[in-house]
């Protein structure tokens, strides 16, 4: 189990280079931009225009912060919310961010078809549950302070789960609920 610390991410150049982002969690390790399994991110956004074509690759986003943008994904208009369900699709299709009427923090997860799939989720917990994973890789967001297996996480840290450890954790948090957004990673 690794913990990833989201004040310690650097910022890096989008490959369009319209925007910046901070790399949460690549597979192979060495890779890139261009020789991805699968790669998690979380980008600052505040402005319009066309996201970066990605052949052979699903995208999922979710918004982090900001109260909304909206997309156009091949000519549907989808909108993103604060602490809604993400939006997945296809890295291959014409896609741009037709509205972002405030700085905004999103939270972006893309594997390549030819090696894995993912799934993108948010999920509320209250202190005590337990979350069993069903894929052999997981990353858990924190989307508000708690604990993981009693790892202290602060906002946007995460949790990354490999084959080898446990198929449950435990939530602990000092509110009512918290969100966290999972994302779960398989082979075909």
């Amino acid at each position: 189990m690794e913990k990833i610390t989201f004040k310690n991410l650097a910022e890096m150049p989008w490959k369009n280079g319209q925007g910046t982002t901070r790399q949460i969690a690549i597979h192979p390790k060495d890779a890139d931009i261009s020789n991805f399994q699968w790669r998690i991110s979380a980008a600052t956004v505040n402005a319009i225009g066309p996201f970066s074509n990605f052949d052979h690759v699903t995208r999922s986003l979710a918004l982090l912060t900001g109260e909304s943008i909206t997309l156009d994904i091949e000519g549907k208009v989808v909108p993103l919310h604060r602490n809604g369900q993400p939006v997945s699709f296809s890295g291959s299709v014409p896609t741009a961010m037709i509205e972002c009427p405030t700085p905004a923090l999103d939270f972006g997860v893309m594997t390549n078809d030819h090696f894995v799939q993912h799934s993108l989720n948010q999920s509320h917990f209250a202190d005590g549950e337990i979350y069993h994973r069903t894929s052999p890789i997981t990353l858990i967001l924190a989307q508000s302070p708690c604990s993981i297996n009693h790892t202290k996480l602060d906002t946007f840290d995460a949790i990354l789960l490999s084959a080898s450890d446990p198929n449950y954790v435990t939530i602990q948090v000092s509110t009512k609920i918290t969100s966290l957004l999972i994302t779960e990673i398989s082979e075909y």
